[in-house]
């Protein structure tokens, strides 16, 4: 593999968990937190694009003018040897050697020379800015999995990964996210839609309550939107069906109920009992009833399983 192909796949692979980071997947959703990512999706794209990578660009070549200075140090300090030696008009303006001076095989001026020149030529190992890129990967890849912001264990045989403030007291308490502001962001979400004979269903999330902070509350379902959750165009064949994802409110649940039980003939009589398949088996039910279209019909009818495993219970 080149070192080309190397730094590339470097700053890739950082600028594809940064898109991922802020949920690029997640676009078509236009509530809370996803509602002001996409806004700002230009801004955060430029960054990612852009500004990161010109960031690290100008942080190279500050190292490479350190080391430039440290060069020109050194051939100050050089430069006078050299004239007492052999000749005080031994340089060229520009500081190099004369051509008759670069040939003779002596050490002190071929030092000089090639000293010169890697003053020239000088620029940050290309290892340097792999580093650089690596390191940020691995800062940004410590807090953050699967959308949620978190401090991983990191487990060594060689030394502890973590760093303790303790100051000699007996007892000391301490946690992996002591001094961090912690918010659940463990769900995510997107959009879904398929294709089936030239019609294409989607599966819009128009809302989602989430609990706050880590804190345990009652479950979360994903519901058919209220209103009319679901419309047809017949001209463009396509199918809307929306959800929420929220607690379900007792009449919700009790129409689960009566719809699992007109679908699959049977008699529940508790939405707490039903398993995730009765709910989809009653979400299709739903669905269907509110579709007029005898084509979306049929389309959705002959596709139900591929509803049973899209459509959230």
């Amino acid at each position: 593999m080149s070192t080309q192909t190397t730094r590339d796949g470097n700053r890739e692979q950082l600028q594809e968990l940064l898109r991922d980071l802020f949920q690029f997947d997640a676009a078509d959703l236009d509530f809370g937190i996803y509602r002001i990512l996409n806004q700002r999706r230009d801004r955060i794209e430029q960054f990612i694009e852009e500004d990161l990578l010109d960031s690290v660009d100008e942080s190279l070549e500050s190292l490479a003018d350190a080391k430039r200075a440290e060069i020109e140090e050194e051939l100050e300090e050089k430069a006078p040897e050299l004239r007492q030696d052999w000749d005080d008009d031994i340089f060229n303006p520009d500081g190099s050697l004369k051509d008759q001076y670069t040939n003779l095989g002596q050490k002190d001026l071929e030092e000089y020379q090639d000293l010169y020149e890697t003053r020239e030529d000088v620029a940050v190992a290309e290892e340097t800015e792999s580093r650089i890129f690596n390191d940020l990967y691995r800062f940004f890849s410590r807090y953050y999995e699967d959308g949620d912001f978190h401090t991983k264990r990191r487990i060594s045989s060689k030394d502890s990964k973590y760093y303790v403030p303790y100051n000699g007291e007996e007892t000391y308490f301490h946690w992996a996210n002591n001094d961090q502001y912690y918010v659940k962001t463990g769900e995510h979400f997107t959009d879904y839609r398929f294709e089936a004979n030239e019609w294409t269903v989607e599966f819009r999330l128009e809302e989602a309550d989430v609990p706050q902070d880590n804190v345990k509350g009652d479950s979360r379902y994903f519901v058919l939107g209220r209103g009319d959750p679901v419309s047809t165009d017949a001209d463009e064949q396509t199918v809307t069906i929306r959800f929420q994802y929220r607690q379900i409110t007792e009449d919700e649940a009790d129409d689960y109920v009566e719809a699992y039980n007109e679908a699959a003939d049977d008699d529940r009589s508790s939405f707490a009992h039903m398993t995730p398949k009765m709910r989809c088996d009653a979400l299709e039910g739903r669905i269907l009833g509110y579709v007029e279209d005898a084509g979306a019909e049929r389309i959705l009818s002959t596709s139900q399983s591929r509803l049973v495993r899209t459509s959230a219970c």
